[in-house]
């Protein structure tokens, strides 16, 4: 645990424990934890938007130096005002590993997981054995992950180990596209972030997509056929994911983003001497993906500003006529995928 604090993948831990043994592991690798066990305590924090510290630890029951410990039922029945709201806001901004916690007596604590307005991000449960039956109503409730351990230390180890291995893969690896997109979706204040992320990725595809040099004057190949399109698929495949995401969790705000990026997508420079008609339509793969991903996760979560925007408002320059059209048309998979490829299409006029 003090390793992901250390190394940056995790900035709050709850706990339910008085002892120190977290603080003095964190302190081992030379972190120095804010700590916050009292209702006084809470209210003096800074707020979590404006400077989140490095590593807060929040010992919800007290710690044991302090004689304001919560242990009894009663005592464990409600939270202090201030603690309730910095918990609220903690699982509001936060994706949650819980470990090894039974849920049986935290009563407060479960209610607080259960209620949380939002769930923009996962939750993983790693049980040793078969959980509770609080826990387990608990993990049904949430739609948690829940991941079998065989001791804890191992589990963070191995936790460790893994998000680094994904660290390694880069920012284009669609898992992580998709949790950055997450992340600044959950506060106001990562607006432009998010903009600037999806904008980026929009042209970072783009410009992977032109350097792999695909002509479209080509003759039609079936194997060349299949090639493209796999690599199509795989170069986008960050974009597509940052787009189901967005779609998915944003509640409207960001609906012009969302149309943008399929425009753009959709928007393709073709030779002015004839080119290949079934690679001309394939050359629209890339669009379809976003396209469809982008309307199917608006759809799935009742997103239906999102829905309209890509139905109604998205368009693209034709290639055949030179005319702006709506993107739906154009992003259909009978536009990508025709049965007489061996066609051949003339470039539109210029200035038509």
């Amino acid at each position: 645990m003090a390793k992901l604090v250390s190394s940056g993948y995790v900035r709050v831990v709850l706990t339910t424990n008085f002892d120190r043994l977290l603080e003095q592991a964190l302190q081992d690798v030379e972190i120095e934890p804010t700590l916050l066990s009292t209702e006084d305590d809470a209210k003096g924090l800074r707020p979590l938007a404006s400077a989140l510290p490095k590593a807060l630890v929040c010992k919800l029951h007290g710690d044991y130096r302090d004689s304001r410990i919560r242990n009894t039922a009663a005592e464990l029945a409600v939270y202090p005002e201030a603690v309730s709201q910095l918990l609220d806001r903690i699982l509001d901004g936060f994706g949650l590993i819980v470990c090894s916690w039974s849920a049986k007596w935290d009563v407060v604590l479960r209610r607080a997981i259960e209620w949380r307005s939002t769930r923009r991000f996962a939750t993983f449960c790693a049980c040793r054995g078969e959980p509770e039956e609080e826990a387990r109503r608990l993990i049904e409730h949430c739609q948690a992950v829940r991941i079998e351990i065989r001791e804890v230390n191992h589990f963070f180890e191995d936790v460790l180990h893994k998000v680094r291995a994904l660290e390694r893969l880069g920012s284009n690896h669609p898992v992580i596209a998709k949790e950055e997109v997450k992340l600044y979706l959950s506060e106001y204040r990562y607006r432009i972030r998010l903009h600037d992320l999806v904008t980026r990725e929009v042209g970072q595809t783009k410009n992977r997509i032109h350097s792999v040099g695909l002509s479209l004057t080509n003759a039609l190949d079936p194997e060349e056929y299949q090639r493209r399109l796999s690599l199509y698929e795989s170069m986008c495949e960050s974009l597509v994911s940052m787009l189901a995401a967005l779609a998915y969790h944003d509640t409207g705000a960001h609906t012009k983003l969302l149309v943008k990026a399929v425009e753009r997508m959709s928007t393709i420079s073709f030779p002015e001497e004839p080119f290949c008609a079934a690679y001309q339509q394939l050359a629209f793969l890339p669009a379809l993906f976003c396209f469809y991903a982008a309307g199917i996760a608006a759809q799935d979560n009742d997103r239906w500003k999102h829905l309209a925007g890509l139905l109604l408002r998205a368009s693209h320059l034709d290639p055949a006529t030179g005319k702006k059209k709506t993107s739906h048309f154009r992003n259909h998979p009978s536009g990508s995928f025709r049965r007489n490829g061996n066609e051949s299409v003339q470039p539109a006029a210029r200035g038509s």
